[in-house]
């Protein structure tokens, strides 16, 4: 029997901007989305962060129609409702214990595959892209978090989609296995695909995102390409004998942060020649002082205590 029995698809589509307008949503009378407007563009890996509660997943559901409230979504200037298999216009792993426990790998991954209009072939591609070998004839109910997520990313992948949205997909994951999940994700966006992935994995997004969008209590408050966002505050390294004296005064300074790094102190949020002149009014020596690589979480924790998430580049 062909494998091509029953496949369909859309005409071939285009690299796509996902667009929300107004997006706002309420949960119990608490407002979990606050009129987001935000676009995710095509060849970009965007990062969303945020608080628990911040609306991250609230807003990844809205875009896919899982969540209503009021606004729009756009897809190539489109809802998503008007292509005829939306499947290959966005594919989504928000949940992985939503899957269903008593399927097989395989037979699963072929049933979608069929369902979304593609070669049921895909899925063994995926399969082995994906390093399911072990398990292609396991029930998922059997799986460990990490080997649910490496099949939530399979079934989001399984008819090519153009857009990619993932919720915490390296939650469970072990070293090697991350490493594997940035250079693809930055390797699917690098084809013209927009790609976009929540998580608390500061660091892990530092190495994989183009861009940082982060929520609080639903509303946007940061929109800013990771070097434009890491370039915005100021990380320096500093020796002196007396740095009892000298941290209290950096701290009292707004947006500065302190880290007591061995004999000397990690300083973000203040500039070198601020540093300078706090130490020379107050007659205390500083014995080294240099530029250093700011991180995105440096870049969070310069922030005001009472709003960790608040950044602006």
């Amino acid at each position: 029997m062909s494998t091509q029995v029953g496949t369909h698809s859309e005409p071939q589509l285009a690299p796509m901007r996902v667009e929300t307008r107004a997006l706002r949503m309420q949960y119990s009378g608490k407002t979990a989305l606050q009129d987001v407007s935000v676009s995710f563009e095509p060849g970009t890996v965007t990062g969303l962060i945020g608080p628990n509660g911040s609306g991250k997943s609230t807003l990844l559901k809205m875009m896919l129609g899982l969540a209503r409230g009021s606004g729009e979504v756009f897809y190539g200037g489109r809802h998503l409702g008007d292509y005829q298999f939306p499947g290959h216009v966005v594919g989504a792993h928000l949940d992985p214990s939503c899957l269903p426990d008593a399927r097989r790998t395989g037979t699963y991954l072929r049933a979608m595959a069929i369902a979304n209009g593609t070669d049921r072939t895909r899925a063994d591609e995926l399969i082995s892209s994906l390093g399911l070998e072990s398990v292609a004839t396991s029930r998922i109910g059997t799986f460990s978090l990490g080997m649910r997520q490496r099949l939530g990313l399979a079934l989001a992948l399984v008819a090519q989609p153009r857009v990619l949205l993932l919720d915490e997909p390296a939650n469970g994951l072990d070293p090697a296995s991350m490493r594997w999940l940035r250079g693809f994700l930055r390797q699917y966006a690098a084809q013209g695909n927009t790609v976009c992935v929540s998580s608390h994995l500061l660091g892990e997004l530092e190495e994989t995102a183009d861009r940082i969008v982060g929520l609080s209590d639903g509303r946007i408050i940061t929109d800013a390409a990771m070097d434009q966002l890491l370039n915005a505050t100021s990380r320096i390294t500093l020796e002196s004998p007396d740095l009892e004296k000298l941290v209290p005064l950096l701290l009292a300074e707004p947006g500065g942060n302190v880290e007591i790094a061995g004999p000397g102190a990690v300083v973000t949020g203040i500039t070198r020649e601020r540093i300078a002149e706090l130490a020379l009014s107050h007659l205390i020596a500083i014995t080294a002082m240099a530029d250093a690589p700011l991180r995105l979480e440096d870049a969070i924790a310069a922030q005001p205590a009472n709003d960790q998430y608040r950044i602006t580049a």
